[in-house]
């Protein structure tokens, strides 16, 4: 498989690869990293460098630490027991929610909240886009275009590690930041909701062709063009056999009959040549 068919030509891998391409970026502009890298210097601007709330910058940098590694062990189970799309929409839902709060409690000068709500938006992100985001490339694309969605979330952290900052630092400061991530999280769970689908319960062929042509999340078809997409049937669950495999199943019928029937033949030939 070349990268320009994965992207550009072949129908049958493009547009998953788009759809996990445009997905990574909103998964990482969920702002954890740079709450990962920057959290003493986030807690700093936010506190100063002396005791605020009962505690200090690098007090505030453990608890978030140990949130995080409590976050990733419950976000195992989380992520092998939920489906998919709902984790996502319930993640960047929470996560707008937490950027909010933590920009409210800036401003107002809550300290404790401040620490609070970043271990809560850890939390949501770890159990929810963290290990998802992941899993759903992994599911729906095939292995070039894996590839490049990989290329894509390390290019935004790295743009996101030289920009941060120095955004905080500017008019925008940490709380304009915080808004700004709960914005980029409100357009995240638009874009779930409208343009992803769920795989969770579904073959790994299935999974690969969410949104081939004809599929419900796939371009719509052309006149008279055929549909190779594997739908569930609401009623039973059961998968409906796509045009390729009806075909495939009606050949080997044909084939079953040639060979019954060429061995009908030989039986009456072997017996007229004994009867001789």
């Amino acid at each position: 498989m070349k990268l320009s068919d994965a992207l550009w030509y072949n129908e049958r891998y493009k547009r998953a690869s788009w759809i996990s391409i445009c997905y990574i970026v909103f998964h990482e502009m969920a702002g954890i990293n740079v709450i990962m890298m920057y959290s003493n210097t986030i807690l700093e601007q936010i506190l100063g460098t002396g005791k605020s709330g009962g505690f200090t910058a690098r007090q505030g940098t453990y608890v978030i630490s140990i949130a995080s590694t409590v976050s990733a062990v419950v976000g195992d189970f989380t992520a092998k027991s939920f489906p998919r799309k709902q984790l996502l929409l319930i993640g960047h839902g929470g996560i707008f929610l937490s950027h909010l709060l933590i920009a409210i409690f800036i401003i107002t000068d809550v300290d404790d909240g401040v620490l609070i709500m970043i271990c809560i938006v850890i939390f949501v992100y770890m159990n929810t886009s963290g290990p998802v985001a992941w899993l759903y490339a992994a599911e729906t694309c095939c292995d070039v275009s894996l590839g490049v969605v990989l290329q894509v979330l390390w290019g935004t952290v790295l743009l996101l590690s030289l920009t941060s900052e120095s955004l905080m630092d500017s008019a925008l400061q940490p709380q304009g930041v915080f808004f700004l991530f709960a914005g980029i999280s409100l357009v995240a769970i638009c874009y779930v909701f409208f343009f992803m689908d769920e795989t969770r319960g579904l073959s790994e062929r299935q999974k690969k062709e969410l949104y081939i042509p004809g599929a419900k999340y796939g371009r719509k078809l052309e006149t008279g063009e055929l549909s190779l997409a594997r739908t569930p049937t609401p009623a039973t669950g059961r998968v409906v056999a796509n045009i390729s495999e009806s075909l495939s199943i009606r050949d080997s019928q044909l084939r079953a009959s040639q060979t019954t029937d060429g061995a009908e033949r030989l039986r009456l030939l072997n017996i007229r040549k004994s009867t001789d």
